[in-house]
């Protein structure tokens, strides 16, 4: 396999497609079939973040999954956290409240489990 890797670069970190967080409920412990953009970081400036190749996989990339179980308030606040990003300031957007569980303050104390998988973007 890894002769068919290409030369793009590897990211150093994670980054989650927007809107990734979802609840299982619907299929838990079912077969589900999920499609997923490629996430980048914020004002990327990278030529695989732009134009016509923004959110879309190369052939040869190499894609590591990474899904994690959480608790409802760590959800709820993703959700929200989610839910204010996509209005981006929209002045025509319904205002929406950032759930967190830090009195006092914004953000998260939390604690997941996360399961890895390994996939090749092949054509």
């Amino acid at each position: 396999m890894e002769s068919q890797f290409n030369d793009n670069p590897e990211d150093p970190v994670f980054y989650a497609p927007f809107q990734s967080a979802f609840l299982d409920e619907f299929f838990n412990g079912q077969t589900v079939e999920v499609t997923f953009t490629r996430g980048m970081p914020n004002n990327s400036s990278r030529p695989a973040d732009q134009g016509n190749a923004e959110g879309f996989f190369e052939s040869g990339d190499r894609i590591v999954l990474k899904f994690c179980s959480t608790d409802e308030p760590t959800y709820q606040f993703f959700r929200t956290f989610d839910a204010q990003q996509g209005t981006n300031g929209s002045p025509f957007s319904a205002p929406s409240n950032i759930i967190s569980n830090i009195e006092g303050g914004l953000g998260i104390w939390a604690g997941y489990a996360a399961a890895y998988d390994t996939l090749y973007a092949m054509p």
